[in-house]
């Protein structure tokens, strides 16, 4: 029986990863991207950017791999709590929220290390041409907004309508408005302003499966 203690401890906290996702990924996109290219900035603009802030983006793009790590746990755990309180009234909500989550966070991956790509060539001795760096900003940026949107937009509409259903993973007053935020990420002009109000939901979940937890 004593041996058993340690995990239950772990489990315990184990939600609170949610929260460390957020944070890890926080810290390491301020690391380099405030004031970053225009999207429509020019190959020129591009390489000397990749450059100037070659060894910010290495770093901040390994954080964010981490929090990617993580966040791969903290789904799984979001999906087991959204299968123990719907049950059968579930159906398929708890495969399509993890199934949201794996394409953000693979999306994710891609755009971090297409970033991490640009970067290690501009700090090798040959540098990086303009033309290379606009096609790693250029996809880099597409997976991580557009695509990554889609994901999360999954990943919302079913945890919200898994609320409606009976699940306590979101207050229901955030419902509605979760779900309009889902809709926006889905619409390419828009999500580059309202991906960040999506990630922001990251740490409320984590908060939510700790105290849940903690009630059971």
């Amino acid at each position: 029986m004593t041996p058993a203690a340690p995990r239950d401890s772990f489990m315990r906290f184990a939600p609170l990863s949610g929260l460390a996702v957020f944070i890890l990924f926080a810290i390491g996109n301020l690391l380099w991207s405030i004031d970053i290219p225009a999207t429509d900035a020019g190959g020129a603009e591009l390489a000397a950017f990749y450059e100037d802030r070659s060894t910010r983006i290495l770093v901040g793009a390994s954080l964010s791999i981490l929090a990617i790590v993580l966040f791969v746990w903290f789904s799984a755990l979001l999906r087991d709590r959204l299968e123990a309180e719907l049950g059968e009234r579930g159906a398929s909500l708890p495969t399509a929220a993890f199934g949201g989550a794996i394409l953000a966070f693979t999306v994710g991956l891609g755009a971090e290390t297409i970033n991490m790509a640009g970067a290690l060539r501009a700090a090798s001795d040959g540098g990086i041409g303009p033309d290379a760096a606009q096609a790693y900003f250029d996809i880099s940026q597409i997976l991580g907004f557009n695509a990554a949107g889609v994901g999360l937009a999954a990943l919302i509409a079913a945890t919200s309508v898994a609320t409606i259903r009976g699940s306590r993973i979101l207050p229901q007053a955030l419902v509605v408005p979760a779900l309009i935020l889902a809709v926006t990420l889905l619409i390419p002009v828009v999500v580059r302003f309202t991906l960040l109000l999506a990630i922001l939901l990251l740490p409320l979940y984590s908060i939510r499966l700790y105290r849940l937890g903690e009630a059971d």
